[in-house]
């Protein structure tokens, strides 16, 4: 049985320039404005307060270093194909990216917030 770090066809091979989109479709899913707005107090007109005295406590996973696992990688890569041609106005691209940020971070997170 392969462990799911092990080198093998599966594991993305994903690069900075991968990831940083990833992380665009992540930070504009519904599931991390719902962490964004746990860790970060409204400011006046509604918008967040990004402090890094703030921000600096959510909890962001490190995507490139998490890209190695197979079952992970998968998410990050569908996320990275996501960043990579935003459509924040479409509600199928929306979904997509809250689905793959639950999936990434794991239900047991946004049922308890």
């Amino acid at each position: 049985m392969q462990s799911d770090t092990e080198s093998d066809a599966e594991i993305q091979d994903l690069s900075l320039r991968d990831v940083l989109p990833a992380y665009m479709a992540m930070m504009n899913s519904r599931p991390f404005s719902r962490l964004l707005e746990i860790f970060s107090p409204h400011v006046a007109g509604g918008q967040f307060d990004l402090s890094p005295r703030y921000v600096n406590q959510i909890p962001v996973p490190h995507l490139f270093v998490l890209s190695s696992s197979v079952r992970i990688g998968q998410i990050v890569a569908r996320l990275s194909a996501l960043g990579n041609k935003p459509r924040l106005l479409d509600d199928d691209w929306r979904s997509e990216a809250d689905r793959l940020t639950i999936e990434l971070y794991g239900n047991d997170i946004f049922n308890q917030v």
